[in-house]
């Protein structure tokens, strides 16, 4: 009797073991499981967005301060952006309809490439693009091309400094142009995703044989207003021009606008 128990107690002893080794097994593989798919939740995805709006202007009026075609004039524009790792590339189309003359003077196609940088917690951004303009009521200007480089700086005031080089081609020579835009919106009221932001802004542009021009083309101070609320926004802003070089004129303009992200 003491025999066949002693057996009994050793199968048991066994029986016991295995099953606390098999929980172990189970505990371990189910605890790699568990940190495989929160490894997996961290790892870094393509995330997608983009935007849509229309202008009404009274005028269309480029970087240099130039008037292109006869406002008052309608642009529109939709865009899509995927964002990786810091990185952003986006893709948009821009045109530009006078109102007046029933006629599309530009359309625009935009390759953008936000770049992340050492110093983005600091409020500075990278970024570079590619421009291609082409001009449908002026088929003997050709299509132009622009490649961008551009640093911003978002604090207790906005910089936005912009080096535009023209890509030679068909009649249109090589050529460069510096933009500078400084501004300080304010926001004057704010509850939940509503709000509504005031922006003065103030910027120029220097030319260097861009289209032919040269010198410091113009300075423009100007304000806008922004409501926004959620991924809608409405906006009203107006600009008056003081020119420096020919053919930019002295002038005023502005325009409303409205917009949805998605």
């Amino acid at each position: 009797m003491n025999i066949l128990r002693k057996i009994r107690e050793l199968y048991l002893t066994r029986k016991i073991g295995k099953a606390i080794e098999a929980g172990a097994v189970l505990a371990t593989a189910g605890s790699i499981d568990a940190l495989a798919q929160e490894e997996f939740k961290q790892e870094p995805k393509i995330e997608l967005h983009g935007s849509a709006g229309v202008r009404i202007a009274s005028a269309h009026i480029v970087d240099s301060g130039v008037q292109i075609g006869k406002g008052p004039v309608q642009q529109d524009h939709v865009s899509a952006t995927a964002d990786y790792k810091g990185f952003g590339l986006t893709g948009l189309i821009w045109h530009d309809f006078s109102l007046k003359t029933k006629t599309f003077d530009e359309n625009d196609y935009w390759l953008i490439l936000d770049i992340p940088a050492l110093l983005k917690d600091h409020g500075i951004n990278i970024s570079a693009r590619y421009q291609r303009f082409i001009y449908p009521s002026h088929p003997e200007w050709g299509q132009d091309n622009l490649g961008v480089g551009v640093i911003s700086y978002n604090g207790f005031v906005n910089a936005k400094l912009e080096w535009h080089h023209l890509f030679p081609q068909g009649s249109t020579e090589e050529g460069d142009r510096l933009t500078l835009a400084l501004s300080k919106p304010v926001i004057v009221y704010e509850v939940d995703d509503l709000s509504v932001k005031l922006n003065p802004s103030i910027s120029s542009a220097y030319d260097s044989h861009f289209f032919g021009r040269d010198g410091l083309m113009h300075i423009t101070p100007g304000i806008a207003v922004q409501l926004k609320k959620g991924k809608y926004s409405l906006a009203a802003d107006f600009k008056t021009q003081k020119a420096l070089e020919e053919p930019v004129k002295d002038m005023v303009y502005g325009g409303l606008s409205a917009g949805i992200d998605f």
